[in-house]
């Protein structure tokens, strides 16, 4: 059986900077379970994280792009040459809404889902970036905005957790210190309104009809301009999700 959280026309209902990586070896043995989009996506545009459990343990890993395509994406199983008995893969792609896949059994799948994915609108995100305490300018840097997701350690079941975060959104911070992007409307997205707090051990991703999680168990955005010239990498402070970011004002930090 193999449960999909987050889309919309799925026969059951069910990540710029890396997701957080856990690595016991880097020997894979066992079967690809491939992941079937429809529709078809433009290729690198989605981040995912897997986590697997077998005879080895656990291992979380990033999900490679070289196993990716436009319509399918092939997710590596199995470690130190013994296969793996269960998976969770969580996976964004740019445009829609983020899907949730739970595989409890790998031996008894077909070692495929088809995902349906849901469109998810961008909203705008704009503000001015002050100079820094000691005058540091950061016009002509990079913004960029990450998302960052609290409650996928939840669906992963990781009680030490590195928040996972991934990149969502890039701009130029302009000549009058000011920027405009859009990002995703995450606010919004079903996958994330659904995952509410569950007990320890279970998937920890449940649909409550009505109930909307904690704003700040949805996650964040993550600010950060990255200038061409040291000193680089400036933190922008972090947001709650909200239906539109406008006249931000931002202050540069190290």
């Amino acid at each position: 059986m193999v449960r999909i959280f987050g889309c919309v026309a799925c026969v059951v209902v069910m990540m710029g900077t890396a997701w957080p990586t856990r690595t016991v070896a880097q020997t894979t043995a066992g079967r690809d379970f491939v992941i079937h989009l429809t529709p078809g996506v433009a290729k690198g545009s989605c981040r995912g994280q897997k986590y697997q459990v077998g005879a080895f343990g656990g291992e979380a890993t990033q999900l490679p792009d070289t196993k990716a395509s436009g319509e399918a994406i092939a997710v590596p199983t199995g470690l130190q040459g013994q296969p793996a008995t269960s998976l969770r893969v969580a996976l964004w792609c740019r445009g829609y809404s983020m899907v949730l896949i739970d595989v409890p059994s790998l031996p008894a799948s077909t070692f495929q889902a088809q995902v349906s994915l849901v469109p998810l609108n961008d909203v705008p995100f704009s503000g001015k970036v002050s100079a820094s305490a000691d005058g540091i300018s950061m016009v002509g840097a990079t913004l960029r905005v990450f998302y960052q997701a609290p409650w996928l350690c939840r669906f992963f079941g990781w009680l030490d957790c590195l928040v996972p975060q991934w990149e969502v959104s890039a701009g130029t911070i302009r000549d009058d210190s000011t920027f405009a992007v859009m990002v995703p409307d995450f606010a919004a997205d079903p996958a994330i309104l659904a995952a509410v707090p569950s007990a320890i051990g279970g998937l920890g991703v449940r649909a409550v009809p009505g109930v909307t999680p904690p704003a700040e168990d949805r996650g964040v955005l993550l600010l950060r301009a990255d200038r061409r010239a040291a000193p680089y990498n400036w933190w922008l402070g972090s947001l709650p999700l909200a239906a539109r970011y406008v006249d931000m004002a931002l202050q540069p930090s190290r």
